[in-house]
């Protein structure tokens, strides 16, 4: 026994092009941010990060997949540290920096690692050479320390309660976290079936034919996406032909 969940349309080609078309917009109405502020850079940047994953999820066969639960979980957290973002940064002028530092600490922390051990693939996804000038493209590595504080102490649960996202985080992030860190729960809905022998009804063998397909994360990819687009909207507004077509 297994699911078997019809895999759905996810025609949004027009929807994705007319994104990129508003960022670009939104990107030449605030030239002189993008040069400049933090602030602008981090939420821009990390919007677009979503962005890649939503597209990802709807233009290829994420949808129905493991993959597509651990994208809507690493969107579920950039939207959450976002909304945690904007509401501190009265408390903090530098949090945005902060920020930006502790994500880079810990690129800094796996470049020397890679140093250390030397044993990096040509053929590797982690580019040494790359890695070495985004840590060193504002501030030589010499001067920056590795953070391991998370750039102010509070875990992301911490941080869902006090934006008001604990249900999000409490349901929808620590189902995708179970993916991302291969649980034994995640590991069981999709990559089990039940046994087909009759007197082996109790147990649960391995899908080694693929058998099993997983509901889609489709409609909660829109749903996610949608709230990172009003949370941009609300302190940069979109062009209003895509607030009027899409009703951000």
């Amino acid at each position: 026994m297994f699911l078997n969940i019809e895999k759905i349309s996810t025609d949004k080609k027009k929807f994705i092009e007319d994104v990129k078309f508003a960022f670009d917009s939104l990107l030449e109405y605030n030239k002189d941010k993008s040069l400049m502020d933090k602030k602008f850079n981090v939420i821009l940047g990390s919007t677009v990060y979503t962005f890649k994953i939503f597209s990802e999820i709807i233009e290829s066969s994420y949808n129905n997949s493991i993959l597509g639960r651990v994208g809507i979980r690493v969107i579920i957290e950039i939207y959450i540290i976002l909304k945690y973002l904007i509401k501190k940064e009265e408390e903090d002028s530098d949090l945005w920096e902060k920020y930006q530092n502790y994500g880079l600490d810990k690129y800094k922390l796996i470049l020397l690692k890679s140093r250390e051990y030397n044993n990096l693939s040509e053929d590797s996804h982690i580019v040494e050479p790359f890695i070495d000038l985004l840590v060193n493209e504002e501030l030589s590595e010499d001067f920056r320390d590795v953070d391991f504080k998370y750039f102010d102490k509070k875990n992301i649960r911490l941080k869902s309660e006090d934006v008001g996202e604990k249900e999000l985080y409490g349901v929808y992030y620590e189902y995708g976290s179970n993916y991302a860190h291969g649980l034994w729960g995640a590991v069981r809905e999709s990559s089990m079936v039940k046994c087909f022998n009759s007197a082996h009804k109790h147990y649960a063998v391995p899908d080694t034919k693929f058998a099993q397909n997983s509901p889609p994360v489709y409609h909660d990819a829109i749903m996610m996406f949608d709230k990172i687009l009003d949370l941009l909207n609300s302190l940069y507004p979109l062009p209003s032909w895509f607030i009027e077509e899409y009703g951000v």
